[in-house]
């Protein structure tokens, strides 16, 4: 008894020490989790995760993952080490792609998972009830104030129409620190800016950049100007703000049907108007519109959450103007398939001159016919000749004979090498030593084996794996040969994918979001005459011919040809083709205007590398309706069933839904006096690299570079 008590003592005195001598175990909690846009993700495009955890007994080191599962091929797991300290809060956010087919899907499966040091899963949650919203809709990312209510931003959603506009509200400390979690948005909205209220100083770089990579940022303030004037926003405006004062005058408003009775209220007193003023009254700026970068910036001189603004009749068409967004409804009848644009341009991407899979009847013959003449054949003929025991020899000479045989007929179709075909659309401005870009690239491996995707220097960006839902046929639950992929938090280099699994003639395709140094580009000269006409002087400097070379300007688009390198073209008196009829010759002869964006009757007549390259084009001109008016008008890429109306072709309305696309490729409105030169050159300003190795390319880029037009004086 005395020994079985000493033995107990003992062993107590062991676990003791074990427990003092081993540190607390790290245990996680989340403090604060929130989806997307305002809780909203918005298919096919970019969003965000943002989490606070603390690590309680002990710092905490492992990975945060994010998984956007909805039965594809390819699954990304969007993965972020993070590193935390006890008992201290950590904000996160986790940027990761949206599947295209979420809002159709209900299969569809998002969830996080945080890991240890050693792989571990300690932690899961997953979003039961995800707003999927499809791309198609526009997303006005709202920052969230605490009058933001009266601004009846809300009114401009409508649950009957069949395309639809959300205003989604964001809470600044949650807002995203990287440009990528805005691509969702079409704009963003922020009334009575306080910029204090963010959390990180990267949260303002973000804000700056989404703007300069093509996005619009809504001002509104009265009172509030010096919050613009004095923070980084002051750089942005496109008027400066030096004070406010009172006014009862909204005969510059009369359009949004105000009150009849006006109150003073506060305006901003803007000056060194740097962009297009929109509306006035008695001379003062009220809606000023102004280009940043690639995007553009519009500054409201009043507050609209404030009266007299919240008691207008037409607030919905004030914010319609302002965004330059449609409201208009479309319900189902109306309507066309909604469809990816960017299918077509990808099936083109798809193709590799002399690399092509063996037929399968071919295959099956090959095979019935080996099978045949070592069975029964051999037999047979060896039973006939009454030497059966030569089948040891004739059975190994008929298969070394039908390999080679085979190695030879399919031999032209192999894949020697690593082959890619990329298209790229790139931004420039004239003047700017940098340049923006999207870049699709579909590769092609000759084994199957996993890839590391980077942007390669020197540019700077994202990759990702794409998925596309070709004519819309959605897999109902996970594919048998489904892979994963680790798509890394962004670093020094941007964003990469690791071990992204290629298999034997099956073409993976991955898009890339970048910026790069502009090195030379052309130099451009427009100027717009008293009589409507265009003089426009290109100087292409660079060592690459700018081909079907055309200045797209307000009011249609101005075709220049091709300018070969080092030679330049003055052309004068030149009046702006209609752009239906400029979007109508790129279909070179479709025997069926109506086709849409994809008409088989097209595509069957041209190569496909030029499906590719006039792909592009098309995808360039995403959201530029403004060009064929007067007036900025934007216009969704929709194909009514039928015209609106008899004096209307079909086909003057872009035909499909851009769903697959980020709000950086739509085109702004244009100003009279700016124009953009498209043209397409072989040159890469970006390319991207698998492992180390820059593969075999075939390429195309599309360059718009954005160019001041001088307007005469009116007589």
């Amino acid at each position: 008894m005395i020994g079985k008590n000493r033995i107990r003592r003992w062993l107590a005195c062991v676990a003791m020490a074990l427990a003092l001598s081993v540190p607390a175990m790290a245990k996680v909690q989340v403090d604060l989790e929130d989806w997307g846009l305002g809780g909203a993700v918005k298919g096919g495009l970019w969003s965000y995760l943002y989490v606070v955890l603390t690590s309680t007994g002990e710092d905490f080191s492992g990975t945060l993952e994010v998984e956007a599962n909805a039965g594809h091929s390819v699954v990304p797991l969007f993965v972020k080490p993070i590193q935390l300290v006890a008992e201290m809060p950590a904000r996160h956010w986790v940027y990761f792609r949206a599947p295209a087919s979420t809002y159709r899907n209900p299969m569809c499966r998002l969830s996080w998972v945080l890991r240890n040091a050693a792989g571990q899963a300690v932690m899961t949650s997953e979003w039961r009830r995800p707003v999927l919203l499809p791309a198609a809709d526009t997303v006005v990312a709202v920052f969230r104030s605490g009058d933001i209510q009266n601004a009846a931003l809300g009114g401009l959603l409508d649950t009957t129409s069949e395309v639809q506009t959300h205003a989604l509200m964001i809470s600044l400390p949650m807002a995203p620190d990287r440009a990528l979690g805005y691509e969702s948005a079409d704009a963003l909205v922020w009334l009575d800016p306080d910029p204090t209220r963010l959390a990180t100083p990267a949260q303002a770089d973000a804000i700056v950049n989404y703007i300069r990579q093509g996005g619009h940022l809504v001002l509104g303030a009265g009172s509030g100007w010096q919050a613009l004037s004095e923070s980084f926003l002051s750089k942005l405006l496109p008027a400066t703000p030096v004070a406010s004062f009172l006014s009862s005058d909204v005969s510059g408003l009369q359009a949004y049907r105000p009150p009849e009775k006006i109150d003073p209220f506060t305006l901003m007193r803007l000056t060194r108007v740097r962009g297009e003023v929109a509306a006035q009254q008695g001379g003062y700026p009220l809606i000023v519109h102004g280009r940043v970068g690639m995007g553009r910036v519009t500054l409201i001189a009043f507050d609209p959450t404030k009266a007299p603004f919240t008691d207008f009749q037409a607030r919905e068409r004030f914010w319609a103007d302002v965004l330059q967004i449609e409201v208009a409804h479309h319900d189902a009848q109306t309507v066309g398939a909604i469809s990816p644009a960017s299918a077509t341009m990808i099936q083109a991407l798809n193709d590799f001159p002399g690399i092509k899979p063996v037929n399968f009847w071919f295959v099956g013959l090959f095979l019935a016919g080996y099978v045949i003449l070592i069975g029964p054949v051999d037999y047979f003929v060896l039973k006939r000749l009454k030497k059966l025991h030569w089948t040891w020899a004739t059975f190994p000479c008929v298969a070394v004979l039908f390999s080679v045989i085979a190695f030879t007929v399919m031999a032209s179709g192999r894949v020697l090498s690593l082959a890619a075909n990329s298209v790229s659309i790139v931004d420039a401005e004239q003047g700017n030593p940098e340049v923006s870009g999207t870049t699709f690239m579909t590769f092609l491996s000759p084994q199957q084996t996993q890839y590391r995707v980077t942007v390669a220097s020197p540019a700077v960006g994202v990759v990702t794996p794409l998925e596309f839902d070709f004519g819309g046929m959605m897999r109902s639950g996970p594919s048998l040969s489904a892979s994963n992929c680790a798509v890394v938090a962004p670093g020094e280099r941007g964003q990469f994918i690791d071990g992204l699994l290629v298999r034997v003639w099956d073409a993976q395709t991955v898009q890339s979001a970048w910026r790069a140094p502009s090195g030379d580009l052309p130099e451009v000269k427009a100027s717009l005459d008293s009589s409507g006409q265009y003089h426009v002087v290109a100087d292409n400097k660079t060592s690459d011919a700018l081909t079907d070379a055309a200045l797209l300007v307000r009011g249609g688009i101005l075709q220049l040809g091709t300018i070969p390198a080092k030679q330049s073209r003055d052309q004068g008196g030149m009046t702006p083709m209609p752009l239906p009829a400029y979007v109508q010759s790129l279909r070179s002869g479709s025997e069926d205007p109506n086709s849409g964006l994809g008409g088989t009757a097209y595509y069957n007549r041209v190569l496909p590398r030029e499906q590719a390259g006039r792909q592009a084009r098309w995808l360039s001109l995403f959201g530029a309706g403004a060009a064929d008016s007067a007036q900025p008008v934007f216009t969704r890429w929709i194909q009514p069933n039928r015209p609106e109306n008899t004096n209307t072709p079909q086909y003057n309305r872009f035909s499909s839904s851009a769903y697959d696309l980020p709000a950086r490729l739509q085109l702004p409105p244009l100003a009279k006096d700016e124009a953009i030169l498209l043209y397409s050159t072989t040159r890469a300003f970006a390319w991207i690299e698998l492992t180390g190795r820059s593969p075999n390319n075939w390429n195309v880029t599309l360059v718009r570079l954005r160019v001041p037009v001088s307007i005469a004086p009116q007589p």
